[in-house]
């Protein structure tokens, strides 16, 4: 496990924070640019023994195997159980151990369907921890993630935490949505904010992989190159259906809600919301700068439906589908949610057919 090319920068400044780190640290920024591989490299850093020149743990003590082994007694992270059961782990009342650059895992038995949410539990787990000294006179470090993942009520307790922190304890907490976070966690914390790499290091970092089509993937995922590679590993079928929901927005005079509800009922329904999410923003990119950041192959039907489209009515579908955006994990009824979109959609464009 390491940092990608593109984090050596945040990784230079944190360095000078060697002997005072804050409390809890908070980094934030957009899905897929490895927020999280960087925070773990960090608890492996702050629990290193012997700790090399440029601040990267040794890999050689008793701590470094500790940690990649995921046992080590002074770390513990705090996931969703949608995150271990997409990683194809397993939990248990008394906790698992995770496989690469983890710890000791906090919560209840994984249920028949893995909870999207970080429980209160965890949490509340987390105290017997932190009241204990540490095994090895060193720092305790705790990693939350996705920490927009809690609820009012576990992030409350997480806050009480945060307020009298326990000695020698350092939290590492990672959103891709820092607005959904509690004002009173994010006060709590020193924000790191990790920008999307240049275009050029990314794509330079995908094609290392040998990641075909790096240029369009990496544009359709807003310029986020781990989800560029998530996207390229899924493979030609999920990009045949991405492709087919994009044809439908393209042509909203033949649009049908429900039946284009239905081509896409079985693939995860945030997937959806962000493909149409992405192909609304380049039509008002278009509109308004000229500009088309996520799907340059539908450059010439973007153009058409740009210049006609009323920015007022349009801005205001723009509004409703980020609203909707924060609830499509939990939607009563996923088909029934698409289909509520694509009206609204349609009925966006309402004015730019008349």
């Amino acid at each position: 496990m390491n940092i990608y090319p593109w984090q050596n920068e945040l990784w230079k400044q944190l360095q000078g924070l060697t002997g005072r780190y804050p409390h809890a640290l908070l980094f934030h920024g957009q899905e897929g640019i490895g927020k999280t591989v960087f925070a773990r490299f960090l608890a492996k850093s702050l629990l290193c023994e012997a700790r090399i020149a440029d601040g990267h743990a040794c890999g050689l003590c008793s701590s470094c195997l500790w940690v990649s082994q995921g046992s080590h007694p002074d770390f513990r992270m705090v996931r969703s159980e949608s995150i271990d059961a997409a990683e194809g782990l397993e939990r248990e009342e008394s906790g698992d151990a995770d496989d690469e650059g983890g710890a000791v895992e906090t919560g209840p038995k994984k249920s028949k369907t893995p909870s999207k949410e970080i429980k209160i539990e965890q949490v509340r787990a987390l105290a017997s921890f932190l009241n204990l000294k540490t095994h090895r006179g060193g720092l305790r470090v705790v990693l939350i993630y996705p920490a927009h993942a809690m609820n009012t009520y576990t992030a409350n307790a997480l806050l009480k935490m945060l307020e009298e922190p326990p000695r020698d304890t350092v939290f590492l907490l990672v959103t891709d949505a820092l607005e959904r976070l509690l004002p009173t966690i994010r006060s709590r914390c020193r924000k790191f904010a990790m920008a999307t790499p240049e275009t050029a290091v990314a794509l330079a970092w995908l094609q290392s992989r040998n990641v075909g089509h790096a240029e369009r993937l990496l544009a359709e995922q807003g310029g986020a190159p781990l989800a560029a590679l998530h996207a390229a590993v899924e493979g030609a079928d999920l990009d045949a259906a991405r492709e087919r929901f994009l044809r439908l927005l393209a042509d909203p005079d033949r649009l049908n809600p429900v039946q284009a509800a239905e081509t896409v009922a079985k693939i995860d329904l945030p997937l959806v919301v962000g493909w149409l999410q992405r192909w609304v923003f380049d039509c008002l990119g278009h509109r308004l700068a000229g500009r088309i950041r996520y799907y340059p192959s539908h450059s010439a039907r973007i153009a058409v439906l740009s210049a006609a489209l009323q920015v007022p009515e349009f801005f205001n579908f723009v509004k409703l589908l980020s609203a909707e955006r924060r609830v499509a994990e939990h939607p009563l009824n996923a088909r029934l949610f698409v289909e509520s979109l694509l009206m609204a959609y349609v009925d966006a464009l309402e004015p730019a057919r008349d």
